[in-house]
């Protein structure tokens, strides 16, 4: 039986496993209004499609069905109690199968249980030499080599699958008392792309990308308590996050770029190491009597740690990591109106990890390198003002200061000052207008860089001037047309920098339109185009044949494009609608390098979709609907790093055999709604 069976089965046994005692429970003592409803649909995939089924699960060829129902049980509206129930079960033919219930009683109690399949399906039919995947010991086939890889490849489907069960409940304690709890249960299996350097220090002598198995549970608990009065409100929770590995916490990956398979070495390679967070919340809000004055505050205190042994020992080395890392955020924040045209608005915010994870020297074939357990405080200030000029006129000011300090980084500190001016006005009958202006700094203290080359600058870490204009409108030509286009430039400076990212400027145009001509008849349309370019400045090390090495500039513009528009006519009251949408989105990519050695371009990284729907909704009879819903979909990629480059298309990396998507799918579904 396949896993789609199995699950389905699972799932609607379940689902009568949880109908019938509710349905028996509103048959028998009891006169709840009980409503019933059974979905059934078939549809059709004219062709394979990982990337048009990626997170539904129609992604095979061929015929499908997409199952439904929903159950609902309801106290009569004059009856002494006001309780309730629903149960629904949606996609249950699909990999997005889910089935849901809630019951309670209005204003005491609710509970829930919900259960999700959700896919993310990647690529499908990717080429790899290595054998047994989805196990934690890969192997290499005899015989072969590094030259010879291309002719021992086997395919394999990158993604993933996740289940989740949750359930939980909340309960009024009084009218202004309340607690809540949940439980979420995640298992996550499949197999995902990972690069492993098999000596131990990145670069294009040994490194491959292999096929990882991922297959891991999380498990999380939540508890609340929450009082709720007139000018004082507060919360108190608990959260516990617990993440383990299912099938060991390791794989051995024998390193493919040797030219003899037959004696090639091995890596022991770590996964994802299980782990803990628990974390401790609480708020607080008050509004002061015959004041529009308000403070509050949020306070949460979490420890993460992670204490799996190391798979592999080295000199320098302990045989776990004993990670701990303690987490700290508290957000102040006052508001009121001081006069009855003037709004104020401030905050602070610290944000502190604490990383108290010991640092190692490791040394390995007479190399060393040292790990860095980063640590990181913030504070952050803001103070916002709204003024009002003259009827339906604002003017807004602000000014924001975030300072923060790093250890193990390149810059121990930043400050960033953020300033912002704006207005908003709807003086205009029918149009709203407003326009912001921002500029930010950001400096900080002296560079301690310690690997080559000294003057690389991190664009996180670098001074930087930001400017930024925003304008956004709204006009209504008359009851049933409008229109709301939008502008933004962004723009930030890091010429300070010696090497490293020196500029980046981001463009964005858009544009939506609604109309409604007629009470049957409904249209939209939207625009928005996006253009973002950056220079950067490198340097290439020496080498014998140019000892002084060389600096190097690249340039890169990218674009992007999105159209749709779309309307819904009711032919027929009550009985027949029908509706369309068409959406088309392209992208591109061009980057230039000049060096002092001469100019090269890559080619242009380039994606485009285009999606067209038709669908009718038509009532058979009065407790019976047919849907009726038919879409193409082109997709089309172009990437230079993946198309016609193989698996030893690159120095001595062993890739993944993959070529970028390009389809035409056609679909076709066909749903019956049936209510008793």
């Amino acid at each position: 039986m396949s896993r789609m069976s199995k699950s389905l089965l699972t799932t609607t046994v379940c689902a009568v496993g949880l109908a019938t005692p509710l349905t028996l429970a509103a048959q028998e003592g009891s006169n709840q209004i009980v409503r019933k409803e059974i979905r059934a649909g078939v549809g059709y995939l004219s062709e394979d499609s990982f990337r048009l089924g990626r997170f539904t699960g129609v992604d095979q060829a061929g015929v499908f069905l997409d199952l439904g129902f929903l159950l609902r049980g309801l106290d009569p509206h004059d009856g002494d109690t006001n309780r309730y129930w629903r149960l629904e079960g949606r996609n249950l033919g699909l990999d997005s199968r889910g089935l849901k219930l809630d019951a309670g009683e209005r204003g005491r109690y609710s509970t829930f249980l919900y259960y999700q399949e959700m896919p993310s399906y990647q690529y499908r039919d990717v080429g790899t030499p290595y054998r047994g995947t989805g196990s934690g010991n890969l192997s290499l086939p005899a015989g072969g080599g590094a030259a010879t890889a291309e002719d021992f490849l086997r395919d394999v489907d990158l993604g993933a699958h996740r289940q989740r069960l949750s359930v939980g409940g909340r309960v009024n304690l009084d009218t202004r008392w309340r607690a809540s709890t949940a439980v979420h249960y995640d298992r996550k299996d499949g197999l995902i792309a990972r690069g492993v350097n098999n000596d131990y220090f990145w670069a294009l002598q040994r490194s491959a990308v292999v096929p990882v198995p991922v297959d891991y549970e999380t498990t999380r608990f939540e508890a609340d308590i929450t009082y709720d009065g007139e000018q004082l409100q507060g919360r108190l929770g608990y959260h516990l996050s617990v993440f383990s590995q299912r099938d060991g916490q390791s794989l051995e990956v024998p390193d493919a770029t040797v030219a003899n398979w037959d004696n090639a070495p091995s890596r022991t390679v770590a996964l994802e190491p299980d782990n803990q967070f628990h974390q401790i919340t609480g708020s607080i809000g008050y509004t002061f009597t015959d004041s529009t004055a308000r403070v509050g505050a949020d306070v949460a205190l979490g420890r993460m740690t992670q204490d799996e042994r190391f798979v592999e020992a080295f000199a320098g080395l302990p045989s776990s990591l004993d990670g701990q890392i303690n987490t700290t955020l508290v957000n102040l924040r006052a508001s009121g109106r001081p006069h009855e045209r003037l709004n104020l608005r401030a905050g602070y915010r610290y944000d502190d990890r604490d990383n108290r994870t010991s640092a190692y020297d490791v040394e390995h074939n007479g190399r060393t390198w040292s790990s860095r357990p980063v640590s990181s405080t913030q504070h952050r200030y803001h103070v916002d003002a709204s003024y009002r000029v003259q009827d339906r006129t604002y003017l807004n000011l602000g000014v924001v200061r975030d300072e923060r300090e790093r250890t193990f980084d390149d810059r121990e500190r930043t400050d960033e000052t953020a300033y912002k001016a704006g207005i908003r006005t709807r003086a205009i009958p029918r149009t709203t207008l407003s326009a912001e202006f921002q500029y930010a700094e950001q400096r900080g203290s002296n560079w301690e860089r310690d690997t080559a080359p000294e003057a690389l600058r991190k664009y996180y870490l670098a001074d930087r001037d930001r400017q930024s204009i925003t304008l956004l409108a709204t006009f209504q030509a008359n009851g049933r047309l409008q229109f709301t286009p939008r502008v933004q430039w962004i723009d930030d400076d890091y010429s300070r920098s010696e090497l490293g990212l020196q500029s980046a400027e981001r463009q964005i145009w858009a544009m939506d339109v609604s109309y409604v001509p007629t009470d049957r008849m409904t249209a939209f349309a939207f625009y928005a185009y996006e253009n973002v370019k950056a220079d950067q400045d490198g340097f290439r090390a020496p080498t014998p044949t140019r000892p002084g090495g060389e600096f190097w500039r690249s340039q890169r513009d990218e674009d992007s494009l999105t159209l749709g528009l779309g309307g819904e006519y009711v032919v027929r009251p009550g009985k027949l609608t029908l509706g369309t949408e068409l959406i088309h989105i392209e992208s591109s990519g061009r980057a230039r390098v000049r060096s002092e050695l001469g100019n090269g371009v890559y080619p242009s990284l380039e994606a485009r979709l285009t999606q067209f729907s038709l669908y009718g909704d038509y009532r058979l009879r009065q407790n019976l609907d047919f849907r009726l819903r038919y879409m193409v979909e082109r997709y089309r990629e172009k990437d230079w790093a993946l198309d016609g480059v193989g698996v030893t298309g690159v120095g001595n990396l062993i890739l993944l055999d993959q070529e970028s998507p390009d389809y035409t799918s056609h679909l076709i579904a066909g749903t019956l709604r049936y209510r008793f």
